[in-house]
């Protein structure tokens, strides 16, 4: 009889999904966007590319709302991931000059806060930070 091989394989596989399912649970917003942008990052491209372009067909990316591109001297597409009311405003941009921006780039200076962080504040109680996830692409959270 193989039950209790049977058993240990299923206790194996259950205890490797909680595994999986606690480092998922445990990642910082930051750390879940920066996989979510690496795991997806040909689409993403794609998107950012075409709202670059001018064509903004793509409304949401797999649960993401693209909010789209917001000009200025460097502009960026910024994606939308949630956040609302005392809670941050969290998501990610693409800037093809791999420049940071402020929130909807809005025109406020970022001051360096460590190694590819900057935080901005627009001169009221609206302020935010970004970080530098990989070449052209950032993280952003808002506070307005």
């Amino acid at each position: 009889m193989h039950t209790g091989k049977g058993k240990t394989v299923a206790a194996l596989l259950v205890a490797a999904f909680i595994v999986a399912a606690a480092a998922v649970w445990v990642c910082t917003p930051q750390e879940r966007v920066a996989l979510f942008v690496r795991s997806h990052h040909e689409d993403l491209s794609e998107i950012a590319c075409a709202c670059l372009a001018g064509d903004a067909a793509v409304e949401r990316y797999r649960g993401i709302k693209v909010e789209g591109l917001y000009d200025g001297e460097h502009p960026i597409v910024q994606f939308y991931a949630f956040g609302w009311g005392l809670i941050p405003y969290l998501g990610f941009y693409y800037s093809p000059d791999d420049t940071p921006a402020a929130f909807q780039n809005v025109q406020a200076e970022l001051t360096p806060a460590g190694k590819d962080r900057w935080e901005w504040t627009d001169g009221t109680d609206n302020r935010g930070m970004t970080v530098k996830i990989g070449d052209g692409w950032y993280y952003y959270e808002a506070w307005l």
